[in-house]
């Protein structure tokens, strides 16, 4: 409170800086004035520097009737008259400050009492004890607590009772010197008991107040009859009685006044040193008074009768009947002179000893300021002292870390690139018996090449002529948007050539250029084809259901072959690769047209339209045959068709679910290869039964030697497009990638043998492993199968990933930084809220290190396939660091491998001061960036920045600057100790807050907005509480999507609330990694309508991260929101920005296909928050 009031904002509020220095007595101020109206300013004042410091005020006792609420009526002014003193108790009263006032006997009587009951609003419930019960009734064992409430209830403004009120003051002084002789803090020994000495002590001081309750004042006229005495005092002879009219203190307690009160007050004093009557009426009982009334009222009246019938008899007329004998009157007067000299010089010599007092008071409080200073200087030195002890001891830590390094830091690979020359291999027994590890060259691919790939220009070559030109034309614009693709054919790794899908055959010239033989001597004539054709990929994309094997019985030697169509023993697993048909040529899919996921359950169990393709000759065009067909042919296959067909009508025919099955086309079916199903009408309409069903049925050839053919990947295609789950029936089928891709999590692969119990096994999947089967589907086709552009990535991806070379590194923003003046010294705010903990963190001494870039470019590969390929965002890029790298089992970090890693104290664990020593956790010591999205608000900025200076772990600060207006030329930026980055954007983008900026260098960013406030504490707990959920949002505003049953749609919703789905990214940490895929992996539309808007890019962001990790955010500490008072006019003010982002999260679940977001009912607070721990603990945050 004081160390508030010495601040420099109140340096101008000197008698109320004085006032809380001098009348604070333990949680009140005890203070008077002589003006009322100056009394209310300095009130006024006084709160004003309390709430500053963050004190909570109750309302302030006022005992006289100046500050009572206002009152009407007769009753009210009855009482008001009664009013004596501004201490007399009233019925609405709750305190008096030490006297009270007795109208009745016209007495101030001091206001005490001994009472152990509770207390309510200051005043105690029960009665006050009476002397003899006092020892019996005061509790045992008597707590510090106890005592300083009894001893806190003598208030003595006047000095009546001064000694009583020290004995008590050093009772307690000796409570808590014996509580800090045990070592514990005062916080924690209100509620120890006291010793068996000092509870004695307390009853003895308990029963002294007691004796003090009765002590009163009152005022009289009192005659005073001396006898001849001398008074050294007084400096003279008192010989006759004098009439002095005197306040008289008078004790019932039988306490006496001292000689020196009584001449204080102009009395006379006897020769015992005290009145002769006031010792007299002590001691004088009822019957003795009245007796002596009674003697007074009958004897002088005979005596005044006797002297006044005897005036005649006692002389002359000029003898003196009444007053001093003659010859009195000089002594007299010399007696009251000399009294009034006494007096006069008692009196200067009073004002000298006030002055006197008030110097040295004026001294002391002067002293008192110079210690709390001191103190606080002490205070500052002992935090400077812990902070640099953790700086040795984490430069020690690094040092040592340093010496003991074994394992070289690593980086983005530099390329190696291929000789020009090839090694020879060794010629393959058989073409069909190839492997990666036969006809595969290695040493043209080092793992650190970056895969360069060559395309040949299939329009120079006479097969180039036949192929689709919508085929040649996507397939043109893929390779000229590729990283992958080099002019170079020296540097290759790998070699693509595409030879179809050839358009229909017209002439049997045409046709004659495509046999098999021409086609192979074609092949071998390539420039690179060096006789064997290893390191070449024969591409065949399938634009239609029909597609011939155009490849089968042509010689590739050691080049392998990816299209859609495979028979078995010429299929070479692993080495080549099916692929999925090309839909969309040079269309984008609309992902708005694609149906919602939910609800789960469509119109259809399942469905299926298609009629099986019997003869050879009434499905192929007519023309040479191809030994490909005579191969099919020749090989009868077992057929369970007519047992599909009669399992699956009969389904349809019991009614139980709502099936369509049809075996016929209404019209013509399309061209298919013998054997298989052919599919029925047009595109539009299947999708439209596909978009009602839940499950769809692809049937495979019924001859089991066709392990893959462009019939049935069109039709899981489609199915796939729309969100039905396909079931393939023919476990011996070959789906597109399947060596990388699990297809089981997308599709059910059931035997044709189990057709009888296919309506059962449907019928059982539950809802959750529906949508969840139905949304990686959804994943598979958008990142795998849905454009050309996804079909030839795939492809690179599929080879690249079986020869072990890492994906080429993500790009990243180049900042364009705007040049700014640095100097303006960052200091503290005295408006800013109190940052918590004076130690958050050791204060690094050390240049800001980054986070460690690249470690598993090639673990990732090899170790984390499956979750590359199958999980979003897919496996066509290099990430620096992601937020799912395995973590190290605890003890690994003692047993070797504790690079970086500070655990707390050293591994023992401790509570808040070890735990502010060192970051501790799973992972090791990392450092966060602060990025701030600002627009044309330059003192805000400031501000803002300012209070990042002392923030422990921060690398630096990058600062987006939003708008087209450049910084003024004038404005001096805040030296914070650390790099503060000024980024120049394209445009005014809210996307510009989610760039993965180089400047950024840690995996850690705070993302915050220039008129958030957060304080220190606040930010140091978000980071560690980020530390062990990487893969998750955490921040402090939350928010919630509810649902509007009236209009069946999603609201955004700010209020407060018991479940939260978002964070909002104003005040938030993320990884950068979810900056990479929004950037570059979110659908576009999404982007686009954040633009359109200038809102919603934190709701996109929750989206991102809940549809990537199927978690929700996590919320810490208490605030829901933030206020910047005197801030200019912010987007979230306007009323339409909350119907906005109604419209934007309603068009991101359009774009998902679902809702992403997922509730959460719990924030985090820090461990030992609100838990009571010994003395020689502390916790991990004060006030989190």
């Amino acid at each position: 409170m004081r160390e508030t009031a010495n601040l420099p904002l109140f340096a101008h509020l000197k008698e109320e800086r004085l006032m809380l220095h001098n009348d604070s007595y333990i949680d009140d101020i005890l203070t008077s004035h002589n003006k009322l109206d100056q009394l209310k300013i300095i009130t006024a004042n006084v709160e004003r520097i309390l709430k500053a410091g963050g004190f909570e005020l109750k309302p302030w006792v006022f005992s006289g009737q100046s500050r009572r609420k206002e009152r009407t009526g007769e009753e009210e002014r009855t009482k008001a008259k009664t009013m004596v003193l501004p201490n007399q108790m009233r019925d609405d009263d709750n305190k008096a400050l030490g006297l009270g006032y007795r109208v009745e006997e016209d007495k101030l009587h001091v206001m005490i009492g001994i009472n152990f009951s509770k207390r309510k609003q200051k005043m105690r419930l029960g009665e006050d004890l009476l002397q003899e019960e006092i020892r019996a009734q005061t509790p045992n064992p008597l707590t510090r607590r106890e005592l300083l409430s009894q001893v806190s209830g003598l208030y003595d403004p006047v000095g009546l009772v001064t000694p009583a009120k020290q004995k008590g003051a050093i009772l307690v002084r000796r409570a808590f010197q014996e509580a800090k002789a045990e070592s514990s803090p005062v916080k924690d020994t209100w509620d120890i008991a006291l010793s068996d000495g000092l509870r004695e002590d307390a009853i003895n001081l308990f029963e002294e107040y007691h004796q003090l309750s009765g002590t009163s004042v009152c005022f009289g006229v009192f005659f005073f009859f001396f006898k001849q005495h001398w008074a050294g005092n007084l400096g003279g002879l008192v010989k006759e009685c004098i009439i002095c009219p005197c306040p008289i203190w008078k004790t019932l307690n039988k306490e006496r006044m001292t000689a020196y009160n009584m001449l204080r007050n102009g009395g006379g004093t006897g020769n015992g040193g005290q009145p002769w009557v006031l010792r007299w009426s002590n001691r004088i009982r009822l019957t003795w008074l009245s007796f002596t009334l009674f003697f007074i009222l009958v004897f002088f009246p005979l005596i005044a009768h006797y002297y006044l019938t005897t005036i005649d008899e006692a002389g002359g007329p000029d003898k003196r009947i009444f007053g001093p004998r003659p010859g009195n009157e000089l002594c007299e007067v010399k007696h009251v002179q000399d009294l009034c000299r006494i007096r006069e010089s008692v009196s200067e010599e009073l004002l000298q000893l006030e002055a006197k007092r008030q110097e040295l008071n004026g001294e002391i409080a002067r002293l008192n300021l110079k210690i709390e200073a001191c103190k606080k200087s002490i205070d500052n030195a002992k935090q400077d002292l812990l902070q640099l002890k953790n700086v040795i001891s984490q430069t020690e830590h690094s040092y040592k870390e340093l010496m003991a390094q074994n394992q070289p830091k690593l980086s983005l690979p530099v390329k190696l690139l291929p000789d020009k020359d090839d090694v020879g291999l060794p010629l393959p027994k058989s073409a069909r018996s190839c492997r990666l590890h036969s006809c595969f060259d290695y040493s043209r691919c080092p793992l650190t090449s970056g895969f360069p790939v060559y395309v040949y220009d299939t329009s120079a070559y006479p097969w180039g002529e036949n192929i689709d030109p919508l085929v040649k034309q996507a397939f043109a614009s893929t390779v000229k948007s590729s990283i992958y693709v080099t002019d170079n054919p020296s540097i290759a790794c790998l070699y693509i050539v595409l030879v179809g899908e050839l358009q229909d055959i017209t002439s049997s010239s045409s046709f004659s250029s495509q046999s098999p033989t021409n086609l192979e001597k074609q092949l071998h004539a390539l420039p690179y084809w060096r006789t064997d054709g290893h390191n070449h990929l024969l591409v065949h994309l399938s634009k239609k259901s029909m597609t011939q094997n155009f490849l089968y019985n042509v010689s590739t030697g050691r080049a392998g072959v990816a299209q859609s169509t495979f028979l078995e023993h010429q299929y070479r697993e692993g080495f080549d690769l099916v692929l999925s048909p090309l839909v969309h040529a040079l269309s984008e899919p609309n992902f708005l047209e694609v149906p919602p996921q939910v609800p789960v359950k469509r119109k259809y169990l399942f469905s299926f339209q298609g009629e099986k393709v019997e003869s050879l000759r009434s499905s192929l065009q007519e023309g040479p045959p191809q030994s490909f067909e005579e191969e099919m042919e020749s090989d009868p296959p077992a057929d369970y068709d007519d047992r599909i067909i009669g399992t699956l009508k009969a389904v349809q025919d019991s009614r139980l679910d709502k099936v369509l099955v049809e075996f016929t086309c209404k019209n013509r079916p399309l061209p298919s290869l013998p054997t298989e199903w052919a599919l029925c009408g047009e595109r539009e309409e299947r999708l439209e039964v596909l978009k009602a069903s839940t499950f769809a049925l692809v049937i495979s050839p019924g001859n089991g030697q066709l392990v893959a053919s462009a019939g049935c990947g069109m039709r899981l295609f489609e199915a796939l497009e729309v969100g039905a789950i396909p079931v393939v029936l023919g476990d011996h089928s070959r789906l597109p990638y399947h060596q990388l891709i699990r297809w089981s999590e997308a599709t059910l692969m059931v035997p044709k043998q189990r057709i009888t119990e296919l309506h059962f096994l449907l019928r059982s999947i539950s809802d959750n492993d529906l949508l969840a089967m139905r949304r990686q589907g959804r994943f598979l086709w958008e990142t795998y199968l849905s454009t050309a552009e996804s079909v030839f990535s795939t492809i690179l991806a599929s080879v690249r990933t079986r020869i072990q070379i890492p994906a080429a590194p993500i790009r990243e923003e180049t900042a364009q930084e705007i040049p700014h003046k640095a100097g303006k010294t960052a200091g503290t705010d005295p408006n800013m809220a109190d940052n918590g903990d004076l130690d958050l963190g050791p204060v690094e001494t050390e240049p800001p290190y980054a986070s460690p870039r690249y470690l598993r470019n090639f673990t990732y590969t090899a170790a984390n396939t499956y979750r590359s390929w199958n999980r979003p965002p897919g496996p066509f890029h290099l990430f620096p660091h992601t937020p799912l790298d395995p973590v190290l089992p605890s003890e690994a970090k003692f047993l070797g491998s504790g690079t970086g890693f500070r655990p707390i104290g050293g591994g023992t664990g401790g509570s808040g001061k070890e735990f502010q020593a060192a970051l501790g956790g799973n992972v090791p010591r990392e450092q966060f960036t602060v990025v701030m999205l600002t627009y044309e608000r330059e003192e805000v900025l400031m501000n803002s920045l300012e209070r990042l200076n002392g923030l422990p772990y921060l690398n630096k600060v990058v600062v987006v600057w939003n708008s087209p207006k450049p910084p003024s030329d004038d404005l001096l930026w805040p030296d914070i100790g650390l790099p503060i980055v000024v980024v120049r954007t394209e445009k005014n983008s809210l996307n510009n807050r989610f760039l993965p900026w180089d400047a950024v260098e840690t995996e850690a960013i705070l993302s915050i907005d220039d008129d958030a406030h957060l304080r220190h504490d606040e930010i140091m707990f978000g980071f560690r509480v980020w530390r062990e959920s990487r893969d998750r949002i955490v921040g402090f505003p939350g928010r919630y999507h509810a649902w509007d049953m009236n209009h069946q749609s999603w609201l955004y919703n700010s209020n407060y609330s018991c479940e939260l789905s978002m964070v909002l990214t104003g005040a938030a940490f993320f990884h950068k990694y979810y900056a990479y895929l929004y950037s570059y992996v979110m659908p576009q539309a999404i982007r686009d309508m954040v633009d359109e808007y200038i809102n919603c890019e934190d709701i996109a962001m929750n989206f991102l991260v809940s549809h990537i990790t199927r978690k929700p955010p996590i919320k810490v500490t208490s605030r829901w929101t933030f206020r910047c008072p005197g801030c200019p006019q912010a987007l979230s003010h306007d009323d339409s920005h909350f119907h906005e982002r109604h419209k934007c999260i309603n068009f991101f679940v359009k774009v998902y296909g679902y809702m992403p977001l997922l509730y959460t009912q719990f924030r985090v607070d820090s461990v030992l928050f609100k838990t009571r721990l010994p003395h020689d603990k502390t916790k991990c945050f004060k006030f989190i």
